[in-house]
This record gives C-alpha cells, sequence and structure tokens, in this order.
C-alpha cells in the first residue's frame, strides 16, 4: 500500500513538473511572438553596451589640442579623393542608413573637391523570429523588413541585397561581394575601395587630407597595392570549396596581417588584382574571420601590398571596444557607435568646416 502511494505521489511530482515546464515554454514563445526576438537565430551580436557606454559619449571622449587644429588639417588635399564606398549593413537598420546617407555619406555637404565618391550599402535578407507564422499588429515581420528594403531600394538605388538571410557565415560573403562591386570600375578612375562598418562613423574630407599628410606617395593608388587600416595579424588560412558554397577548409599556416573590419582601404589596383583572382578567393568562413580572410587573400595573392598601420585614425571611443582611444582631429573613423553617438559626433563644433558644400554641385558617381 506504502509503495503504491509513493507511486502515486512521484507520478504527481512529475506531472506538476512537466507542467511547470509547459508554462514557462508557452511564455517564453508567447514573449518571443510578441517582441520578434529571435534568441540563438541573431544572425551576430548587436553592440553590446555597458553601463558605462549608455551614457553615451563624454567629455571624456574626446582630447582636442587646445591650441587648435593640426597644420594638416587646415590645408585641403591637392586633388580629390575618388572614392568606391561599400557599407556592411543590416536589413532592419533603416534610421541609420537613413542618417548615413543625408549625414555622412551626402555628396552635397561632402566638399567635391576634397572627396569624390560613390556608395553601396551591402546585407542580406532579413530571417524570420519564431511565431512570425501568427503575427501580431504590434510586431515588425521579417517579410515587412525585406519589403522595406525593396522600397528603400527602389527610392535610392544605394542598396546590394545578397542572395540569402542574414546570419554569422554572410559577413564574408558581403565583403567578397563588395569587392567585386568596386571593381566594376576601372582602376583608372578611382583611387581606394572604402569598407565600412554601418556602425562607424567616417569623416571623408579628413579622411582625404590625413591621408595626403600621412603618406602622399599613396597618392598613387592606381598603380601599387596598398591597404590602410588598423591592422593586426593571424595564422589563419583557407582552401577554398570544390563546389564554392560549402564552408571553406581552415589550416593553419604563415602569420600576415589583415585589416580589422571596423573600416579600411584597399588602392583600386589592389582591389583589380583581387578581382582579377575571385574565383580563387575563399570567402564562405564564417563571422569574427571575414575580415581575417581579406587578409590572407592579399597575403596570397599581392604579397607586395603596402601596409598602412593606422591606429590613431581608425579607432573605437573610450570604453566602446578593444580599439578604445580618445577622439580628436585625427580620428577618421570612429567605430561601435550607435545613432545617438553619431548625432553627437556630426554636430562637433570643431569638425563643423569639414561639412560645409563648397559647391552647389553634387557629387557624381564612379
Amino acid at each position: 500500500m506504502n509503495v503504491c502511494k509513493r507511486f502515486g505521489r512521484g507520478r504527481q511530482t512529475a506531472c506538476y513538473v512537466l507542467l511547470s515546464l509547459l508554462v514557462l515554454l508557452l511564455g517564453h514563445a508567447l514573449w518571443t511572438f510578441a517582441t520578434g526576438y529571435r534568441g540563438w537565430t541573431e544572425p551576430f551580436p548587436r553592440l553590446r553596451r555597458t553601463a558605462a557606454q549608455i551614457r553615451g559619449l563624454t567629455p571624456s571622449s574626446f582630447r582636442f589640442a587646445p591650441t587648435g587644429p593640426p597644420q594638416w588639417y587646415l590645408q585641403p588635399a591637392p586633388r580629390p579623393l575618388v572614392l568606391r564606398i561599400a557599407i556592411m549593413s543590416m536589413a532592419d537598420e533603416f534610421d541609420l542608413r537613413a542618417f548615413l546617407r543625408e549625414n555622412v555619406y551626402n555628396p552635397a555637404t561632402v566638399p567635391r573637391d576634397e572627396v569624390q565618391f560613390d556608395i553601396k550599402f551591402f546585407l542580406a535578407r532579413q530571417p524570420a523570429a519564431f511565431g512570425e507564422l501568427w503575427g501580431v499588429p504590434w510586431r515588425v515581420t521579417a517579410f515587412d523588413v525585406n519589403r522595406r528594403v525593396q522600397e528603400e531600394q527602389a527610392r535610392y538605388g544605394d542598396i546590394e541585397i545578397i542572395d540569402g538571410e542574414e546570419n554569422t557565415w554572410n559577413l564574408c560573403r558581403k565583403r567578397f561581394l563588395a569587392m567585386k562591386w568596386a571593381a566594376q570600375a576601372p582602376q583608372s578612375e578611382y583611387d581606394f575601395f572604402l569598407t565600412a562598418d554601418s556602425d562607424s562613423f567616417v569623416r571623408l574630407a579628413a579622411l582625404a587630407r590625413r591621408m595626403n599628410d600621412r603618406q602622399p606617395d599613396l597618392l598613387n593608388p592606381r598603380h601599387e597595392f596598398s591597404i590602410w587600416g588598423v591592422m593586426m595579424s593571424k595564422w589563419f588560412h583557407w582552401r577554398k570549396s570544390a563546389d564554392g558554397v560549402s564552408p571553406d577548409e581552415r589550416y593553419d599556416g604563415e602569420w600576415y596581417d589583415f585589416p580589422v573590419g571596423m573600416g579600411y582601404l584597399l588602392s583600386s589596383a589592389l582591389t583589380a588584382r583581387l578581382h582579377n583572382v575571385s574565383h580563387l578567393l575563399p570567402h564562405n568562413v564564417p563571422y569574427y574571420s571575414d575580415d581575417i580572410a581579406v587578409g590572407s587573400w592579399i597575403f596570397e595573392h599581392a604579397p607586395q601590398t603596402m601596409v598602412i598601420n593606422d591606429k590613431g585614425g581608425f579607432h573605437d571611443p573610450p570604453m566602446h571596444g578593444s580599439q578604445g582611444h580618445p577622439i580628436d582631429y585625427g580620428t577618421v573613423l570612429i567605430h561601435h557607435v550607435d545613432l545617438n553617438e553619431m548625432r553627437q559626433l556630426r554636430s562637433i563644433p570643431e569638425w563643423e568646416s569639414e561639412w560645409q558644400a563648397r559647391s552647389p554641385r553634387q557629387n557624381h558617381t564612379v
């Protein structure tokens, strides 16, 4: 009799446990259903921010010399820097792309006698969130996002949608396809191919002046191989998969330099070289290795490339990442900043002159 009672109580306990688990699963499903949270299906981590970062950029984030701007900043480059610009974006970054178009990569506000450019945003399709088959009125679904992207592309014509959904494998494909897009223009018609993340704030006029001051010999990029950015080193190499679709096989080999993905410039000559061997370039590699793969391409196929490591010009603000450094006149690319921080950067009085349009004409596309 006692055994039966114990057996009954055990069944009752198991029933309570299963019921509790069911309630938890149902609650989680309702939450993801209502909020669009994708958990482990997120493409890759969004900008994770500490309590210090949430305050935004503070006076301690900047270090402008009390004597004013350096001499190089006051002297425009002797000729326009012609760029092909590719921005690594994500489908649902509508507000961010709108800000970048209007305030950072706007031909009407960048001095034409210093910088001329063409730009594309590279992104993949928005992946569906858990439970999206039963949409709710306040939830924006992946279908809605992708439809809005198509409308945005029809309006502006500056978006390249790669085939596939956003995931950890598609960022390297974006970089590969962006390089091929840049190379569609003859190397004789532009100077550098600039790649930047969508959370990077780029001062194009200051970039042209800084490059001319630090390496004036680099203003022959249409004939010489060069790369400019924040450089690190790695020993990863990849064998391109036989079908060109499967993950590429990684193996260890010689050390080489690679550009940190926040932003970097490849000379048009180097871009043309990589495009000529693009059928040999492995590009099915996961996130965190996408920028490393770019370095491996250069090491394997253009080892004579001149490498310029510019940590003072390309970095995070303090407490915003591993490349943190105070912002000054020489900071031409500021990484790991959100939309509100970009608005702060755009309104800094020390930089006001570089955003003034010097000609009523718009920049032409190259």
